[in-house]
């Protein structure tokens, strides 16, 4: 059996690359809306917060559970004032009781209805961060741009990062400013120039 096929590898790189950028836009905006961003926008432990997300990850893989992964959804716990270890284990045991409710749940049919009140205050509780921005540097504030408005067109999290950091290195470089751009810029715009380009490729490998 055929285990390192293109079409396996590409489906490998894409998930690695949508959880990863998932997981650390999550953590940027939580992370600024607690307070834990530095001024040269380090986020104190974030190896471990990577380790672990990784792992669970993993894990709910192995078990044929939905992504195990850090969600926007923590952001209405830090609004209410949430910043240590004890939010999460917190709101842990309350998941593991509302386990013994799913089929009530269950009746009533999609989730996204009841939750959907929830996230319009979360993303409420985000644009906070939006006036951090340098509006007038186009540079830096259309590639930001992009992100906060491709993050809802296209529902993911990752396909809108995805778009800032394209446009980034494109602006930059159409202003003759290439020199500027560090090397992990570029190798993660030609990352997500890739991801767009899965689909495609996964057609053509077959």
């Amino acid at each position: 059996m055929q285990i390192f096929t293109p079409t396996l590898l590409l489906f490998v790189f894409a998930t690695m690359l949508s959880d990863f950028f998932d997981t650390m836009g999550t953590v940027v905006s939580i992370g600024q809306q607690a307070g834990f961003v530095g001024p040269d926008g380090t986020i104190p432990g974030v190896r471990s917060i990577l380790m672990v997300d990784s792992v669970a990850a993993a894990v709910g893989g192995l078990f044929g559970a939905s992504s195990i992964t850090t969600y926007i959804e923590s952001a209405s716990g830090v609004a209410e004032g949430g910043r240590t270890g004890l939010t999460p284990i917190v709101a842990g045991l309350f998941f593991a009781v509302c386990v013994f409710f799913s089929p009530v749940i269950a009746m009533i049919g999609s989730a996204l209805p009841i939750k959907a009140g929830a996230l319009i205050i979360v993303g409420f509780l985000m644009m906070e961060t939006v006036r951090d921005i340098p509006w007038d540097d186009f540079e830096e504030a259309f590639p930001a741009f992009l992100i906060i408005v491709g993050i809802p067109l296209t529902y993911n999290i990752t396909y809108g990062i995805g778009l800032g950091f394209i446009s980034y290195v494109v602006i930059k470089t159409l202003h003759g400013k290439a020199k500027e751009i560090r090397p992990l810029p570029w190798g993660i715009s030609v990352a997500f120039v890739v991801l767009f380009l899965v689909p495609l490729l996964q057609k053509i490998t077959r």
